[in-house]
């Protein structure tokens, strides 16, 4: 069992930010303890780190619980594969390619100020060797 200093050790995340996705639902309900102190299992901080993937990939907080309400993370061993699990790997990718239309469109924004800049730098350096 780990108290939430320890989750927030392991992986980065403050305190604040664990409550703060428990209260919003993006984490189960956690373990408390007679006092009151919340008890993360071993698949609690596994759950953790693939959230904190997810966000590291850039899905929004939004995205993440909508990626993550059919259940946990699919492991690839021992997967029986019926209805209910193409339903859920369908909405998954659907959250994924929406995710890959909008970074496209980030990085064709970024490409264009990046041809500015270098235009710019150009101009520039073609004034100062005059």
């Amino acid at each position: 069992m780990y108290k939430i200093s320890d989750i927030s050790q392991l992986t980065g995340l403050s305190t604040h930010t664990l409550r703060y996705y428990e209260e919003i639902g993006l984490l189960p309900a956690v373990n408390k303890n007679c006092s009151g102190i919340r008890e993360y299992s071993d698949e609690d901080l596994a759950f953790i780190e693939f959230v904190k993937e997810l966000k590291d990939m850039g899905l929004s907080l939004e995205e993440i619980i909508d990626f993550g309400k059919e259940g946990c993370v699919i492991e690839n061993s021992a997967i029986t594969v019926n209805d209910q699990l193409i339903s859920v790997l369908t909405k998954r990718l659907a959250v994924l390619d929406n995710h890959l239309r909008e970074l496209d469109e980030k990085r064709k924004i970024i490409e264009n100020h990046r041809t500015k800049i270098i235009d710019r730098m150009s101009l520039y350096k073609a004034m100062i060797n005059k």
